[in-house]
């Protein structure tokens, strides 16, 4: 009886060994998986293909932890617990100078993100109550980020852990895009009902109107996305299907667009920023791409087309962003991700023809 004993001892030692061993493997298995957006099997996607010279390349993209090489734990897995919290619908996206990224996501959240250091962080609440339609992000003083709420009508900053901080402004009929000069700290707020964009110093304060409302020249029909290009602001003028140059004094510079359904035209137009050689990148909605022009307003290029998930395709794209290292951000609003791309050869100025 002893001797049965010690046997059946001995077999559910290791029935239960084997049993872990099984679940130790099918984790690691599922660790080693990679079937997320975040990976760059497609390195070698480049516009324009073959035989032209490359100049926009494909880095990555991400939407979920598991896209930055975030796991579940052995117990997770075991309790069959999945990570839930994901992006959902980005509308903008703003580079940060640590290596973050910052999403704003219309269904309630701003998400931090940095695919060096695997953090996947994000908040739902305003300063006091809940988000409610986070529209825009931009970078804040010491790290930290400023978001547009487009139903709340406000301002808000955040630190770098996402834990609100204050309303910096609510003086908007509905503002939209954000953009902050670096030297100075103000923010240029552009208010999409009111036709304008508004001028804040660094605590807030408004101090200027750029534009007006109506079909002039100098005009704005729906202001959405504002980017600051050295001394000068690109403004999206959504409902006049262009983009327009102000001064940073609030002076009519010039403009370029028109609608249409051809490359070199605007649909729906969204984000705009520019590059370190000053061509300006606007993301279109309906076309499902970033088209590219050079500073005097001619196309360049363009990027990106409908489709599924494969790396560069997009499904109404909205928010633009471009870093000082010519990593350009597209807000791939919903498709739930934020990709990346890289400018291969901004450093001439040419995005067409022949290498210098």
């Amino acid at each position: 009886m002893h001797a049965s004993s010690g046997a059946a001892l001995k077999f559910n030692n290791r029935k239960y060994l084997a049993t872990v061993s099984a679940i130790l493997l099918i984790c690691l298995a599922g660790c080693l998986k990679r079937d997320d957006l975040g990976k760059v099997e497609n390195a070698n996607l480049v516009w324009p293909q073959s035989p032209e010279p490359a100049r926009i390349r494909f880095v990555a993209a991400y939407g979920t932890p598991r896209d930055l090489g975030v796991r579940n734990g052995l117990i997770d897995f075991i309790l069959g617990r999945k990570q839930t919290v994901r992006i959902q619908k980005p509308v903008d996206v703003a580079p940060l100078e640590n290596g973050s990224v910052a999403v704003a996501d219309l269904s309630g959240s701003v998400f931090l993100l940095n695919p060096e250091t695997r953090v996947f962080r994000h908040q739902w609440k305003a300063v006091d109550g809940p988000l409610v339609s986070p529209v825009a992000v931009a970078p804040a003083p010491n790290g930290g980020v400023y978001l547009v709420d487009s139903q709340i009508g406000a301002v808000i900053l955040y630190d770098t852990d996402l834990t609100p901080v204050r309303i910096v402004a609510n003086c908007f009929q509905r503002p939209a895009g954000i953009s902050v000069m670096e030297s100075t700290g103000d923010i240029f707020v552009a208010d999409a009902l009111a036709g304008h964009v508004v001028r804040l110093d660094s605590m807030g304060t408004p101090v200027d109107t750029i534009g007006s409302y109506g079909d002039g020249e100098a005009q704005f029909n729906t202001p959405t996305h504002v980017w600051l290009q050295g001394d000068e602001l690109l403004v999206t003028d959504s409902y006049h299907f262009r983009i327009s140059r102000y001064s940073l004094e609030g002076d009519y510079l010039s403009s370029f667009g028109k609608p249409g359904q051809v490359p070199g035209s605007f649909a729906r137009p969204k984000g705009v920023a520019a590059d370190g050689a000053g061509n300006v990148y606007v993301v279109d909605a309906l076309f499902d791409n970033v088209q590219i022009f050079d500073p005097d307003g001619q196309l360049l290029l363009f990027f990106g087309n409908s489709g599924g998930l494969a790396a560069g395709e997009f499904s109404l794209p909205n928010g633009l962003s471009i870093d000082d290292n010519n990593m350009i951000y597209v807000a791939d609003t919903y498709h739930g991700r934020i990709q990346v791309f890289e400018s291969l050869s901004v450093n001439s100025g040419n995005l067409t023809g022949s290498e210098e």
